[in-house]
């Protein structure tokens, strides 16, 4: 059984999944491991993940806990190259015992600094914030949608899926009924989740309300 795919992409969950059930799946040949928001994913390492990807791999205990330079460039003794790992993250903890956990060998930062500006922000996108109470946010955010954000489709991230479920069910008794409102969260499943996706992409929804599932 031979795999045709070069390119995965996936949380660390869904990979420890593969691993574990997907038949012929087999990562003895992965080159580089891109981690995206290295920050939050650091905090599921409880979850043993990269040790039980370390092993898919191929690593054996002691090149896992000792690392020589020769990791990085083709070795006679493991014929194959040791994949390398690329973090990306806009918060990421300088705390050796934490990034210890990496298993990182002789680590390089790359960082992109705004020399006139303390934070650096993509030129295509606009920020702005309103100051208000917890009581009037639903008024205001159903205000805005009608009278100042001028488009077909809204994407709106709430904390948990208690705060969307709530303003969800308030924007649908606020906005007019040509308006249609709908949530995605991590209780529902990801058929469901795909599929409310794709009506938005299509205009079928215009409001859609999510939680960090999506963030």
């Amino acid at each position: 059984w031979i795999s045709s795919i070069d390119i995965i992409v996936c949380t660390p969950g869904r990979l420890v999944e593969h691993i574990s059930r997907t038949l012929g799946f087999s990562l003895i040949h992965l080159r580089y491991l891109v981690i995206d928001e290295a920050d939050r994913i650091i905090d599921e390492f409880k979850q043993d993940w990269l040790n039980i990807l370390d092993n898919a791999v191929g690593l054996s205990s002691h090149l896992k806990n000792d690392f020589q330079p020769y990791m990085l460039n083709q070795s006679s003794s493991l014929n194959r190259k040791i994949y390398q790992k690329l973090l990306f993250s806009a918060t990421l903890t300088h705390n050796p015992e934490i990034l210890q956990q990496l298993n990182l060998f002789r680590p390089i930062l790359f960082s992109s600094l705004s020399t006139s500006k303390s934070i650096t922000m993509p030129s295509t996108l606009h920020e702005n914030f309103i100051v208000c109470s917890i009581t009037y946010k639903p008024l205001i955010i159903a205000y805005l949608i009608q009278n100042q954000l001028h488009s077909e489709r809204i994407m709106i991230f709430v904390h948990s899926k208690k705060d969307v479920d709530r303003l969800s069910s308030l924007l649908k008794l606020l906005l007019p009924n040509d308006i249609k409102v709908n949530h995605i969260s991590r209780k529902l499943t990801s058929k469901k989740i795909q599929t409310r996706l794709n009506m938005f992409e299509h205009g079928q929804i215009q409001i859609l309300v999510c939680s960090d599932v999506l963030a």
